[in-house]
């Protein structure tokens, strides 16, 4: 699936789970609460690489595609993604 948020991004679930881990500890104002996070995200993104090499078994070449044109976790500025696509040529 390359459509919707999958589009802009490979792992659209986690960028949000990282992004309310750090709100949390943030929100919490207790900086404690920020260790255990980042090592929460840590093992989270080793996992990641797991999935992404499953993903290359299943999927092969497709998804090494995929990988090239989507960033892993931050999304590409709007301008990259236009030029992305196939322009109609004006013969």
């Amino acid at each position: 699936m390359t459509s919707g948020p999958y589009r802009y991004v490979r792992n659209p679930i986690y960028l949000g789970a990282f992004t309310f881990i750090i709100a949390l500890a943030f929100v919490a104002a207790n900086w404690l609460l920020l260790l255990p996070a980042l090592a929460l995200i840590t093992i989270i993104y080793a996992q990641i690489g797991k999935e992404e090499l499953m993903l290359i078994d299943r999927f092969g070449i497709e998804y090494r595609e995929y990988m090239k044109r989507t960033p892993r976790f931050i999304p590409k500025p709007k301008h990259e993604h236009q030029t992305q696509r196939k322009k109609p040529s004006r013969t």
